[in-house]
């Protein structure tokens, strides 16, 4: 059962689900199309959370290296 005023929201998922060709009546999967339980929702959004700072960390970290080796104006400099 869902939350009260999650209808709207879990319809469109699944419609953006269909329109990709992604089947099953699961609402939540991983990458490679596994069911999530509702009982592991929160630990594997918190993990996907770490992911994508760690990636995010990762991609400033190397911008800022290129940008130092190859004394590269940055975008808020290159704007002025």
């Amino acid at each position: 059962m869902l939350p009260r005023g999650a209808k709207p929201l879990a319809e469109q998922y699944q419609q953006r689900r269909a329109r990709l060709g992604i089947s099953g009546t699961t609402l939540v999967t991983d990458a490679d199309g596994r069911a999530i339980a509702a009982e592991h929702l929160d630990e594997y959004l918190r993990e996907t959370r770490r992911q994508r700072i760690s990636m995010t960390f990762n991609a400033l970290m190397c911008k800022g290296l290129l940008e130092t080796r190859y004394e590269l104006a940055t975008i808020k400099e290159a704007r002025q």
